[in-house]
């Protein structure tokens, strides 16, 4: 005899996976980073990043470029669009730096567009348009950042094209979609794809994120919005369905705990595993996941839905 229980949890885990990309143009499993949509946080470190944004609701921010960098931005604007240089893709609704709109009260840029397939590291000039460049790697910033400041591996020009392109793609987002898209990643899994025997890199916790900025000459900050935190959910069923292997919850006492005590419980549950590794990094970027609050109301709410009688009809028509 079906049990009716396990019936609806079934209907509900199918309806949840879904719910869920889980293709290999998903950064959220597949991580890969872009110029475009990448900040790498070196300073502060990622524990007491955390400490910050997230436990002291601090309101951070990024080191203004100086003078001299702005005006060869600016330049450097105006010559890409003298050479017609194709603009860069850009997401539903927003501007390029050609065509750039600003409403009535906010600061007008501009800076040129950003490919969301060049890797970081890259300046994209109307020379190097087409020529794809290895990312870099992750180095101390220029110089030590002040108090509340955040330090980056980016040059000044690469942080504030990428800022201002990260900005206004989670503006778009939220204003034409109601969701947000901007996260800062704590903690990367390394982890080997069995089909390909390929090494692959997956953020694991998300802190919700809002960048902004008062005016052009103003630097740009960043805080917590006034969400929850998110353990990556198309990881977690990914690795849950594909290697049987269940990540640790995100405690309730998160901030007690800290993220180095979470980030530990992580590494321990993947221990067994050859070849993976849990590396403790920060990285601002722009994860796509819009059907999270329905994935996430399905999980929370499971008890309710599971013992609801229409829901018990839907799971036994199958």
């Amino acid at each position: 005899m079906i049990d009716p229980q396990a019936a609806v949890n079934r209907k509900l885990r199918s309806w949840q996976t879904q719910l869920l990309d889980l293709s290999r143009a998903n950064r959220l499993l597949y991580y890969k980073p872009t110029r475009a949509s990448t900040v790498p946080i070196v300073l502060p470190e990622p524990a007491d990043l955390f400490q910050q944004l997230v436990v002291r609701g601090r309101k951070l921010t990024f080191p203004l470029a100086d003078e001299t960098t702005l005006f060869d931005l600016d330049q450097e604007a105006n010559v890409t669009q003298s050479v017609n240089v194709e603009p860069a893709a850009t997401m539903p609704g927003e501007s390029t730096a050609t065509e750039a709109k600003s409403p009535a009260g906010v600061e007008t840029e501009s800076l040129p567009p950003l490919s969301a397939d060049r890797p970081a590291g890259e300046i994209v000039t109307s020379a190097t348009a087409s020529s794809p460049v290895e990312p870099q790697p992750a180095t101390s910033p220029a110089r030590k950042p002040a108090a509340n400041e955040i330090g980056t591996s980016l040059t000044e020009q690469q942080s504030s094209r990428a800022l201002y392109n990260l900005r206004s793609r989670a503006r778009s987002a939220l204003e034409e979609q109601g969701v947000n898209v901007l996260f800062v990643a704590l903690g990367m899994l390394h982890w080997i794809d069995p089909a390909t025997n390929e090494s692959i890199r997956s953020p694991l916790l998300l802190v919700p994120v809002a960048l902004n900025r008062e005016a052009l000459r103003k630097p740009y900050t960043l805080s917590m919005l006034e969400d929850d935190l998110v353990l990556n959910p198309t990881l977690a069923h990914k690795l849950e369905t594909d290697f049987a292997l269940k990540l640790p919850d995100i405690p309730d006492d998160i901030e007690e705990v800290g993220l180095a005590a979470y980030l530990d419980r992580i590494r321990a549950a993947i221990q067994i595993r050859s070849g993976w590794e849990l590396t403790v990094e920060a990285t601002l970027s722009t994860f796509s996941f819009q059907k999270i609050n329905l994935y996430q109301d399905l999980e929370t709410n499971r008890d309710f839905f599971s013992a609801h009688p229409l829901l018990a009809a839907l799971s036994w028509r199958g």
